[in-house]
């Protein structure tokens, strides 16, 4: 049971502001440059963020529509994106 436990605790590092701030929805329309900024560069989710964090971070932190999130976690082939270890 402890090691489930820190082995979860290990997946969220809190929110994170840079991410929160990223994923506003800037206006009535998001369009590619939005999901361009939003999404995930060589498995990694933190690449323009202060502070190093996982994905479930990234998705804790996420203020925008939940259909675009998805997009971005599913990738361009429609599949999930990698997670970042």
């Amino acid at each position: 049971m402890l090691k489930a436990q820190t082995n979860t605790l290990g997946y969220f590092n809190g929110m994170c502001l840079d991410c929160m701030d990223r994923s506003k929805p800037l206006g009535e329309t998001v369009g590619d440059e939005y999901e361009e900024r939003n999404k995930c560069v060589d498995g990694r989710w933190d690449t323009q963020c202060r502070i190093k964090h996982s994905q479930p971070t990234w998705y804790i932190s996420w203020l925008g529509r939940p259909d675009m999130r998805e997009k971005i976690l599913r990738g361009p082939d429609g599949y999930r994106a990698p997670e970042y270890q």
